[in-house]
Parts: structure tokens; C-alpha cells; sequence
């Protein structure tokens, strides 16, 4: 079942995004990555196939003011496979990670931007790489979980402030030490096959352990890469190589559930060894 749902994964990527839901509408998706930086993708209705030159002008129309803080930008087309192309404009240090990282957020000039190009409504989704935040945002969004707003038709009305992100260090700590935890009860499940034909009763205990602990970890691993990242911990190569966490929590699990099969299956076999 891993496996299988392993092969699903770089099929589902391949899906492309789709375009605005409602005639006329624009909807901007703001994303906050844990490095300092973000990206904004901008998607327009169905009405009509955008050229590269339209497309890049609605990201340099987008992006110009909506993150204040960000030093620099880049505008690029995304041509989103066998859908929709759409513009993605990506801000370096768009906000400084730290224990409480500031993400200015300034909407007004994106949204009456977009009006003034043939919209009649956008929709503004902010997606955080934690998930303790403090907003300053007004109007208020109308999802306190993730930041959202749904059919704006007046500039005026677009969010404007700021968003504290607060991560949390004892995600990436408890994630090191479910891993550790993981590990260890791995190679005790391991010594104990190898030692006997029949392997004894805590070889098949130890697995479920490593099982437990790779389970616990799946959901660690995702949220203290992000958490280590906000806080300004680790950066560049450092935080990059902390991504590699979930892959290799995917793997411990997988390995938890072949060495317990395999030790459960040899318990089960009947044998002249007497058991422990």
C-alpha cells in the first residue's frame, strides 16, 4: 500500500492547477515559504488563453506592491501543463525569519490593479508556513485557519497589515527525538531476527514500536522543517536539507511495516525452537 500510494505522489503533481472559478473573477494565491521568501500565483478565468507578454503583465501589475518588504521580484509564466498558463511572481526576503517573523501584506494596488484590467471580482488566499500566527490583517479574514477573501469588488475593501508567524521549537525537537526513537527500536527489531531462525517475541514488539514512532513523526517531519525555517535557525543548505525529512519519515515507515510482517511472519512459523 506504501508503495502504491508512493507512485501516486509525482502523479498527482503533474495535475495541473485550475484556472478561476467564476467568469470575470481573478484569484491570487499568496504563498509564505519558511526561508524568508514567497511566491504569488495569479489565476485568471477561463474565458480566454492569456499570451506570455499578458500574463507577465499581470504579475508585474500584481506584484509591485503587494509584499512591501520584499527587496526584490520576478515575474515568470507558469504554463501549468495541459491547463490554464498563469504569472507567479517569486519575492526574496519577504520577511526576516525570526522568533516572531513580520509578513507585511499590502492587497490594495493588486486588487484595484486587477479590476481596472477586466475582473469583476478577486478572490485572495494567503497560505502560512506555520500554523501560530497573530493578524493585523483588515478586513478580517473569513477563515481564521488560513487567511482568505472571497469576492472583493473594491480595492478598498482588500486586506492590508501584517502577520506575526510564531513558530514552535519543540515541533523540530520532537520530531528528532521520534525519529532517534524510530531508529533505535529499528535495530533492535533488526538484532533480534538476525540472531534467531525464530525470531523471539520483542523482535515483533520492537517493530510495532518503530511503527508508532514513524507514524508520529510523518506529520513532525512536514511542520518542524517549516518551524525551524520561520525561526531563523537554519538557513540555505542547512534548511533545504531539513525538506529532506518527510521522504525519509516516509521511508522509516515503509521499513517499520516490512520488518514487521517479516517478524511476524516468522513467529508464526512453526519451528522446534522453544519460544522465549
Amino acid at each position: 500500500m506504501v508503495v502504491a500510494l508512493l507512485a501516486l505522489v509525482p502523479l498527482a503533481a503533474c495535475d495541473p492547477y485550475p484556472p478561476a472559478r467564476r467568469p470575470g473573477a481573478a484569484e491570487v494565491s499568496v504563498n509564505v515559504d519558511a526561508d524568508g521568501s514567497a511566491y504569488t500565483q495569479v489565476f485568471l478565468d477561463e474565458t480566454r488563453i492569456r499570451t506570455t507578454d499578458e500574463l507577465h503583465a499581470v504579475g508585474e501589475g500584481v506584484g509591485a506592491a503587494l509584499l512591501p518588504a520584499a527587496d526584490s521580484l520576478d515575474t515568470s509564466v507558469d504554463p501549468n501543463g495541459a491547463g490554464y498558463p498563469f504569472a507567479v511572481v517569486t519575492a526574496s526576503h519577504a520577511y526576516r525569519p525570526g522568533p516572531t517573523a513580520t509578513v507585511q501584506i499590502d492587497a490594495r494596488q493588486a486588487v484595484a490593479w486587477l479590476l481596472a484590467h477586466g475582473n469583476t471580482s478577486v478572490d485572495l488566499h494567503i497560505r502560512l508556513p506555520v500554523d501560530d500566527y497573530e493578524s493585523s490583517l483588515e478586513p478580517a479574514s473569513v477563515d481564521k485557519g488560513s487567511p482568505f477573501w472571497s469576492s472583493i469588488t473594491d480595492a478598498s475593501r482588500a486586506p492590508v497589515g501584517t502577520v506575526v508567524l510564531t513558530p514552535n521549537p519543540w515541533l523540530s525537537l520532537a520530531a528528532a527525538g521520534s525519529a532517534g526513537a524510530c531508529v533505535a527500536a529499528l535495530v533492535l527489531a533488526l538484532v533480534a531476527l538476525l540472531r534467531r531462525r525464530r525470531p523471539p517475541r520483542r523482535a515483533v514488539w520492537f517493530a510495532v514500536a518503530a511503527l508508532v514512532c514513524s507514524i508520529v513523526l510523518l506529520p513532525l517531519a512536514v511542520r518542524a522543517a517549516d518551524d525551524v525555517g520561520v525561526s531563523g535557525a537554519l538557513h540555505g543548505a542547512a534548511l533545504h536539507a531539513t525538506a529532506t525529512a518527510a521522504p525519509w519519515s516516509l521511508m522509516l515507515f515503509a521499513l517499520s511495516i516490512a520488518v514487521l510482517a517479516v517478524a511476524g511472519s516468522r513467529r508464526a512459523r512453526p519451528s522446534a525452537v522453544a519460544n522465549d
